[in-house]
This record gives structure tokens, sequence and C-alpha cells, in this order.
């Protein structure tokens, strides 16, 4: 996996609670992603060398770079970590992604898709390894598919059985994800929480700056509305919640 994907994050981590997600997780990370690069940008003064040394000792010298780039023009600002990578793949790194639980919760549910308390006994603990094991496989069946866009935000919201989900999206089951067409997306955003192809996510990065000037992945995505018009592009969404967004007591950065 470490020649098909590079782990790119471009964030602020002002929230203690966020910041205590980090911290857990930075293991689970350089263990899934071993031998993977690591480029980041880190957006703000704030907890910057606590965030910076977390990388650094837990990530090899060798595959990370960490910048302190602090423009506010979050999407040039990440078609330059993009433009480092040499890989297909470009994982886009969210500072609150948690990799090492899975959540049974009713897709329905507002908060379904996000954790808000490590004590949910809704969450199982999931092995590293077996982890791993799903990314690796998964990674080599998007190859092989030629898959561009890996949905990652929400993603037991759009599983079936879920009612955000329908034959109108027309959603082929593989062994690790569900295969669709871009213009049949159970959602119209292009979200930066995602697996994407190194040049569509350097497309897309480009047609936006020439539009808008966004600080923050957030406001990307409030300018993306347009998956659904990338006609027969191939997207897919796991299927298992390999990343599951960390809110707890509500804690947002964005």
């Amino acid at each position: 996996m470490n020649n098909s994907v590079s782990v790119v994050g471009n964030f602020i981590c002002t929230n203690e609670n966020r910041l205590d997600v980090l911290r857990t997780q930075i293991k689970s990370l350089s263990h899934i992603f071993n031998g993977c690069d690591f480029v980041i940008n880190y957006n703000t003064d704030i907890n910057q060398s606590e965030v910076k040394a977390l990388f650094q000792h837990n990530i090899k010298k060798e595959n990370l770079f960490f910048n302190c780039d602090l423009s506010k023009d979050w999407a040039k600002t990440t078609k330059d970590l993009v433009q480092r990578c040499k890989t297909k793949y470009i994982f886009y790194l969210l500072e609150d992604y948690v990799y090492d639980y899975s959540l049974d919760a009713d897709s329905a549910s507002r908060f379904g898709s996000h954790i808000l308390s490590f004590d949910d006994d809704r969450l199982t603990k999931i092995s590293l390894d077996v982890r791993k094991k799903f990314w690796v496989d998964m990674i080599e069946e998007c190859i092989d598919k030629d898959v561009k866009h890996v949905f990652l935000a929400k993603i037991k919201k759009y599983l079936p059985p879920s009612q955000f989900v329908n034959e109108s999206n027309g959603y082929v089951e593989g062994n690790t994800v569900y295969l669709y067409s871009a213009k049949n997306s159970p959602t119209g955003v292009f979200s930066s929480s995602a697996v994407h192809d190194k040049d569509i996510i350097l497309e897309v990065l480009d047609n936006h700056m020439k539009q808008f000037v966004s600080k923050t992945p957030g406001e990307f995505e409030q300018k993306s509305e347009f998956i659904r018009n990338m006609g027969d592009m191939v997207c897919a969404i796991p299927k298992d919640d390999i990343t599951i967004q960390a809110h707890i007591d509500g804690a947002i950065d964005r």
C-alpha cells in the first residue's frame, strides 16, 4: 500500500477533546499506513509544537513532510501538498478520524456516523492488524477497478440498508467496497473526506481556486455540490466504517 497511497492533511486542532483524539489515533495511523508518505500542513500556531511532535514521534522521518503554512487558502495549500505526492491515491486525513473502532449505530440517526463518547456501548474495538488488512485489500481492489474517489464521510449513513441509499444509486457489491458511478452518488457533495485519485483531486482543487478562496475543507465542501456532474467516474464506499469522526461532547474545529 505504501507505493499506492500518500496521506495528506491540512488542518487545525485547537479543541482539547479533538487533540485527545489525535493523541490516541496517531498510533493507529502509523500502524495502518506504515511506510506511506505523510504530507502534512498544520494551519495554526495553537498547539503547533505538540501536533508536530506527535507526527515526528510516530511517523518515520523518511516518510514525513510537516509544514506550518498559516495562509488561509485551504485549496491552494492542499494542492501544494498533493503535488508533493508520487502515488496514485491521496488519503485526505481529518484530525478527528478514529480508525480502531466500529460503531453499531442506526444510519438514520443524526449522529449515527459520529462518535460522541468513547464510553458509548455501541462501539466495538477493532484490531489494527484487521483494519490494516482491510485498507490494503481495499486499495488493491480500487486499483483493479480504477476507482477515482472512495467516499469516507459518514460511511454508515450511505451503506445498505440505509434509507439514504436505494436502487437509483446503482451500487455494485465488491469484496471490500460498493462501487457506483459519480452520476448516481448518494450525496451531491465532492467530499474532501475521501481517498482521491491524485489527478482528479488536483483538477478539482484547480477548478475551485479559479472561482473561490476557501479557508477550510468545510468551506470547500459547501461550494462543491457537483460530484453527480462527474458522469461515469468510478466511485466507491467501504463496506465497513474504517474511519469514524469523533465529535467528543460535540467538539468541532470547522
